[in-house]
């Protein structure tokens, strides 16, 4: 019995004593890893932590996950919110470093924009790099800046509010730009423009612009950052086909569009461009009288509803059935209407700060702000040129690129209010008494003062009534 108890005592030793020698063993290898994951954070000084992010999703809140280098000094102040940049009187007034007189807090007035041209370089040089291309700048006027590039109200109205880019692929049909999508391949490559690529599906005789991919202008490719909004152009020039396209109303319908890129089908319907009935010289004058009543009356319907085009030239128009077709709207920019102070409704201005090409009115060759009279400036050079077959810088011998921009902005045009019908419409082949009043008619529209231009409706009813005297 002694004998049984003694073994029983020697193999619980035994047994604790194994246990204490592999707990020891655990013991020690827990602490060299302690020791080693120690070692290797002080030598990498990063620590991992996953910051609460206000979303459920696992992927989002591994996406949050940061590194960052251990420190011990306090964290920089926030920097101090800068002022805004003074683009109205009220942000003068939030901004004591600026005096009291500054120019955005003085009245508006018309008879000034000559003779402001200079002001802020001669009394304000530190604002020259902003103010420099705004001549006409001011606090009744600077609230419509921000509306140029925006739809027509009725269309922001059926959106909610302020247009954004996919609401608008959203506001067209979608059958319609499906219809669109299934039908590029088929397109075959005529030209490229500022924003996009032209190409012909001559069977259904329509044409395809495609809004170049990469979001910048051609001419800011080398090196430049700034963006040209090509995106906006489209939504534009696609905005006002949709809305006003039609025969009655002489501009372009919108066929189809695209769903997944930027891209619009104009329906052409066998028409020519109104430069290459210009060149043929074929069209008898009574139809060319339509063609320019189609002409104004494309303009009248565009002011009519708010927009002004801003790049008229006779490419622009295309002539379907005799009948002609304004086109090319993405240079569009939207008229607004706002309630300014004590002068109540003001209806907006504009403000374009590149004025290229030989077509423009004295106030954007001058930079400053704009309404629909500017267009009717390039009515009156593209019904001379479709009239006389030339433009009129030829006839009064003047360079085109070099000279034309200049004797614009110089505003006497003495050569043009003593132009003689007679020489320039026997060349044309023009009945002279018809070719001779609506000569008159164009030197109305190049008047230098926009006040001084009728309207395009106006415009549009003098051809009429010469159309009916003589046709």
């Amino acid at each position: 019995m002694n004998d049984a108890l003694r073994s029983i005592r020697l193999t619980l030793i035994q047994a604790r004593s194994r246990s204490w020698s592999s707990w020891l063993r655990l013991l020690g290898l827990y602490a060299l890893i302690c020791i080693l994951v120690f070692s290797l954070n002080n030598y990498l000084h990063v620590s991992v932590s996953i910051p609460t992010v206000p979303s459920s999703s696992l992927r989002a809140r591994v996406m949050h996950i940061t590194t960052q280098p251990i420190t011990t000094q306090p964290p920089s102040p926030p920097k101090p919110i800068p002022l805004p940049y003074p683009s109205t009187c009220a942000d003068v007034a939030l901004n004591s470093s600026l005096p009291n007189s500054h120019p955005l807090c003085e009245p508006y007035q018309i008879t000034e924009h000559r003779t402001r041209s200079g002001y802020y370089q001669r009394y304000h040089p530190e604002y020259v790099f902003e103010f420099e291309e705004h001549k006409a700048t001011s606090a009744d006027y600077q609230p419509c800046k921000d509306l140029m590039t925006r739809p027509p109200k009725i269309v922001r109205d059926d959106l909610g509010g302020a247009l954004s880019h996919s609401a608008m692929h959203d506001y067209l049909d979608q059958t319609n730009c499906y219809y669109g999508s299934v039908l590029k391949p088929n397109l075959q490559y005529l030209d490229s423009g500022h924003y996009r690529s032209v190409y012909s599906l001559t069977s259904l005789n329509l044409i395809f612009k495609d809004v170049h991919g990469d979001g910048i202008s051609r001419d800011y490719r080398n090196g430049d950052s700034r963006e040209n909004d090509h995106s906006s152009r489209y939504d534009r020039e696609v905005i006002v086909m949709k809305e006003l396209g039609g025969k009655e109303n002489n501009i372009i319908p919108l066929h189809s569009t695209s769903c997944h890129y930027d891209g619009s089908f104009l329906q052409l319907g066998g028409g020519s461009l109104l430069a290459q009935i210009i060149s043929e010289n074929v069209t008898p004058d009574n139809q060319l009288s339509q063609i320019l009543i189609g002409m104004a009356n494309g303009l009248r319907v565009l002011h009519a509803n708010n927009a002004i085009h801003t790049d008229i030239d006779v490419k622009q128009w295309v002539v379907i059935d005799g009948t002609a077709y304004l086109q090319d709207f993405n240079r569009v920019r939207f008229l607004d209407e706002l309630h300014i102070g004590d002068q109540g409704i003001v209806k907006c201005k504009v403000f374009i700060k590149k004025a290229g090409g030989s077509r423009r009115a004295p106030e954007e060759y001058n930079l400053l702000w704009m309404e629909e009279k500017v267009d009717v400036w390039s009515l009156g050079l593209a019904v001379y040129e479709v009239l006389f077959l030339e433009e009129i810088w030829a006839t009064l011998g003047i360079s085109r690129k070099r000279e034309a921009p200049e004797y614009v902005k110089r505003g006497e045009y003495a050569e043009i209010e003593e132009l003689d019908y007679k020489p320039i419409a026997v060349k044309a082949g023009r009945d002279e008494l018809w070719a001779k009043e609506v000569l008159e008619v164009i030197k109305k529209c190049l008047k230098y003062e926009p006040e001084e231009r009728p309207k395009a409706g106006e415009v549009r009813d003098m051809l009429k009534v010469i159309d009916e005297k003589y046709f």
